[in-house]
């Protein structure tokens, strides 16, 4: 084994004593542990990202055309929601004209009432 020097703050180095200690264990022991535990993390990382680049490229992607935007009614018209709200006549399917001028403030709220 290779030794390694360390400058660590004595308050930091008492701790890691008492630790050591309710472990049974030396502070060279903790540090070797801290280090294994962080290598490992660090190849399972690795690992994981490979495997998950592996799976990406695996991947098929059925259109590399870019698709047309809807229009907000082709929108409505594939909603269950909306088609289900217009077949029971609770939302209509042109604005009228009243609500057009209304939304548009072309009016006030007495003349959209008539």
């Amino acid at each position: 084994m290779t030794n390694l020097t360390l400058n660590i703050d004595e308050n930091l180095l008492r701790k890691a004593r008492i630790l050591a200690l309710e472990q049974g264990t030396s502070v060279n022991a903790l540090v070797r542990t801290f280090i294994e535990s962080m290598v490992d993390e660090s190849s399972r990382r690795a690992d994981r990202a490979a495997k998950w680049s592996e799976n990406l490229a695996q991947c098929t992607f059925h259109s590399t055309e870019p698709t047309p935007r809807m229009t907000r009614q082709e929108m409505y018209d594939s909603d269950p929601r909306m088609q289900r709200l217009m077949r029971i006549g609770q939302l209509p399917d042109a604005p009228s004209a009243a609500n057009v001028a209304f939304a548009t403030g072309e009016g006030d709220a007495s003349s959209a009432a008539r």
